[in-house]
């Protein structure tokens, strides 16, 4: 056997020798490890490679007043649209009202009427604070005693209203009063040193009486 063949036969059974590279590199011979270089892809016209395959390129650029919308493409930028293509969006805030128009003034119109004040409802005489409501069917008889005095109010009934008199310890007071239907009329005077009012208003439905002295109110009855 030549040496030749001997060498060979040597190398024959000699154990592959297996290298191990690190992650990203590869062993190529009388080189060693060597980083993976991805081969260069050329794309068409119009597309780009994202790594695995050559896609379309979209262009997102829109004018003014228009924004792009995937899947869509350029869309007006109005709150409506934008709120259909992202169901994300937050409503638009509501708008202001509108400021209401003024009308101007005719300078050839009369002047409006100056207005009523209203008339307060009537209190109905049977609930108010004091005095006596009297049926006003025949004659009153009605007394007090406040102030240190003693009061009787006679009303003498007629057709459409009544005859009244004040007396106060037995005297009369003031001038006999004759008060007709819709009407009220006033008895004054002196009791000492203290001044006396007597208020008679006749109504439809019968006659009232407010006796007041010094401005205090005396209660009537009968």
């Amino acid at each position: 056997m030549t040496s030749l063949a001997l060498l060979t036969l040597v190398l024959a059974q000699q154990p592959e020798v297996q290298i191990d590279c690190p992650g990203g590199t590869h062993f190529v011979k009388d080189k060693g490890c060597v980083a993976n270089v991805a081969p260069k892809v050329e794309c068409p016209g119009g597309t780009r490679f994202d790594g695995k395959k050559c896609v379309a390129i979209v262009d997102t650029s829109c004018p003014a007043g228009m924004h792009f919308v995937a899947g869509t493409g350029c869309v007006q930028g109005s709150p409506a649209v934008q709120a259909k293509a992202d169901p994300n969006t937050p409503p638009p805030p509501p708008a202001p009202p509108a400021p209401a128009k003024k009308v101007a003034a005719n300078p050839d119109a009369p002047p409006p009427p100056p207005s009523r004040p209203s008339a307060p409802a009537p209190e109905p005489e049977n609930t108010k604070k004091g005095g006596t409501f009297s049926s006003g069917l025949g004659s009153d008889r009605l007394h007090a005693s406040c102030s240190g005095a003693t009061f009787d109010v006679y009303g003498g009934a007629r057709l459409t209203g009544v005859r009244a008199t004040l007396m106060a310890n037995g005297t009369r007071i003031g001038n006999e009063e004759v008060v007709d239907l819709g009407q009220t009329k006033h008895i004054t005077g002196k009791v000492g040193s203290k001044s006396v009012d007597l208020r008679i208003t006749q109504a439809m439905f019968g006659t009232r009486y407010v006796l007041k002295v010094d401005g205090t109110e005396c209660k009537l009855s009968k």
